[in-house]
């Protein structure tokens, strides 16, 4: 924080900040303590968008700011709050799109793309609505993503491909109600 407030205008030492932010609320999120994650996800995300605000249509800024959304609806959808994490999803999302249009490939990009169809998946199949779910899954299946861990950020799930595959594969074999 000290090195920030010398040099505010310094990309790397905003990054290391948000990286800090996001980590310790991944530590927290882990322990399911959601209150504890969901304060240094904000703080992630205020950080995110500070520094996108500084560096309008910069792709690696705006990736923060989608991370820290995901990130969000994460620590929402594990403490049960799904409507909540739904909305953090589909924000992620619009980001997400918004950079995956930029004029070149980016593998960081398409998967935090696949992951955000994947997370709202997720909350439909949690909701109970199979179709929708099923459409997600197939729309995280139509983003082609290299299994490779492109960041610490997007560790989980290490294949997004392969678990989109098996949750339509889950919702087409589940018996009827």
């Amino acid at each position: 924080m000290k090195l920030l407030k010398r040099e505010p205008n310094s990309f790397r030492w905003r990054g290391l900040l948000q990286a800090a932010h996001q980590r310790i609320g991944d530590a927290y999120r882990e322990r399911k303590d959601y209150p504890a994650a969901a304060r240094e996800f904000d703080e992630y995300l205020k950080a995110a968008n500070e520094t996108a605000s500084m560096l309008p249509g910069n792709g690696s800024a705006l990736y923060e700011v989608s991370n820290a959304y995901q990130k969000i609806g994460d620590a929402l959808r594990e403490a049960g709050k799904l409507d909540e994490a739904l909305k953090a999803y589909r924000e992620s999302l619009r980001i997400a799109i918004e950079i995956n249009n930029l004029s070149f490939w980016n593998g960081a990009w398409k998967k935090i793309l696949a992951m955000d169809h994947q997370r709202i998946g997720m909350v439909l199949g949690m909701q109970g609505e199979e179709q929708g779910a099923r459409d997600a899954f197939q729309k995280c299946l139509d983003v082609p993503v290299n299994k490779f861990a492109w960041s610490p950020r997007t560790l989980w799930p290490p294949d997004v491909t392969d678990f989109c595959r098996k949750a339509i594969v889950e919702l087409y074999t589940k018996p009827a109600r």
